[in-house]
């Protein structure tokens, strides 16, 4: 979930934002990783019903294709579902800040082993 709200915070220096997301695959399977996600990144986090959502995407597209759907988002308007929101809990907030410093720290700390693992793929 950290590397999830890195990449977010990497967006939002882009100019890009956001107040909500999906998950979708195993993680969003589990009672535990939804409303952890929700917590975490600080919004609310919704589930798809559909529980293969790659292949759900292949059909999507599929529908486009030949023409089932005039575009991308009229199939999925027609296709897709939430099977429930789960909200942040406020109070679960300065839980995860928190932890997430201390992650951040963990990821700078490990720079130094990451490029000598690099360097030393390249030495043959």
């Amino acid at each position: 979930m950290f590397e999830h709200r890195r990449h977010i915070e990497v967006l939002a220096q882009a100019g890009v934002t956001f107040d909500r997301a999906a998950l979708a695959g195993g993680g969003a399977r589990s009672p535990h990783w939804p409303p952890v996600f929700a917590d975490g990144l600080g919004v609310p986090v919704t589930v798809a019903q559909a529980r293969e959502t790659g292949a759900l995407g292949a059909v999507i597209a599929a529908s486009v294709g030949v023409g089932i759907h005039v575009d991308e988002a009229a199939a999925v308007a027609r296709m897709t579902r939430p099977a429930c929101t789960f909200e942040p809990d406020p109070q679960m907030r300065a839980h995860y800040d928190r932890r997430y410093e201390i992650w951040n720290r963990a990821i700078r700390a490990m720079e130094p082993v990451w490029r000598d693992l690099a360097a030393s793929e390249t030495e043959g």
